[in-house]
């Protein structure tokens, strides 16, 4: 891993916030005996700047800091370089 902490993106809704700025799941799924591992994904390591180590980090800040509607800046670690992406943010699906 390029970096210590962040959040691997495993999977992006088609259609959604992440998908439509652009943040990447796997491409690819390596299989090493009976465990499948998911490759070339995006990793997020901040929101505006704030550091994030994991999901609930994510979460709290997220639902603390900004509303439906608001564009924040997502860091992230792409092919070993790190990049920053807007996303406008929506309602989590049901």
């Amino acid at each position: 891993m390029p970096v210590g902490e962040g959040l691997i993106v495993v999977e992006v809704a088609s259609g959604g916030p992440a998908g439509q700025a652009g943040i990447r799941g796997p491409d690819q799924v390596v299989r090493i005996g009976n465990i499948r591992i998911p490759v070339g994904m995006d990793i997020i390591v901040a929101v505006n700047g704030e550091p994030l180590a994991n999901f609930r980090e994510l979460t709290v800040y997220l639902e603390t800091e900004t509303r439906v509607g608001d564009t924040v800046e997502v860091t992230i670690i792409r092919d070993g370089e790190g990049q920053t992406i807007q996303a406008t943010l929506a309602e989590r699906p049901q």
